[in-house]
């Protein structure tokens, strides 16, 4: 996509927090994913109690953040969204985002 001077385009985030937070602890730790203790020393100090799920989604984007690093570095990689049916796509993620909110406010 820098070769073409093209910016991506971007799903929904219903839960902007979560990619606020993995930017702001750091997406990764030298050539690899975010560690629990990286995790933890962040909430500690900075006051912020995660949730299991939200560590685990943490942890979870940090490892496809850095495998899309890696795969981005190749010629021939597609853009993330490319190839894929992107309003069947949009719909599934929604859907579960707002599974996801609504089983936190059971």
């Amino acid at each position: 996509m820098k070769a073409q001077d093209r910016e991506p385009v971007l799903p929904f985030n219903p839960a902007p927090h979560i990619t606020d937070w993995l930017f702001e602890i750091g997406p990764m730790t030298g050539e690899g994913a975010i560690g629990w203790q990286d995790m933890d020393a962040w909430s500690r100090l900075t006051g912020i109690e995660l949730d299991p799920w939200e560590a685990r989604t943490l942890r979870r984007l940090s490892r496809s953040f850095v495998n899309q690093r890696w795969d981005a570095r190749k010629d021939n990689c597609p853009e993330p969204r490319v190839q894929a049916d992107e309003i069947a796509v949009r719909k599934k993620v929604e859907g579960q985002f707002a599974a996801m909110v609504a089983a936190l406010g059971r």
